[in-house]
């Protein structure tokens, strides 16, 4: 999601991973769709969308990795 030259995070732990890698936190706000939650906006860049799609990646990865460890340990 993006707001000009900002980039909307629903995530707080996409939004954590990005400070790790150097990308500074503009400004958090409410959720306007679940004010119990916040959104983190960060500025629209394309190395944020890079850290973003490895950020996925790494996701899957690990996803698939712990389903094959699984099946494994049952078989």
């Amino acid at each position: 999601m993006e707001n000009k030259r900002h980039y909307i995070i629903k995530s707080i732990y996409l939004a954590k991973y990005l400070q790790q890698k150097g990308f500074e936190l503009v400004k958090v706000k409410m959720n306007k769709f679940y004010p119990k939650h916040n959104v983190f906006l960060f500025e629209s860049t394309e190395e944020l969308h890079q850290a973003i799609s490895e950020y996925h990646n790494t996701r899957e990865e690990l996803r698939a990795l712990e389903q094959r460890l699984c099946h494994d340990i049952h078989e």
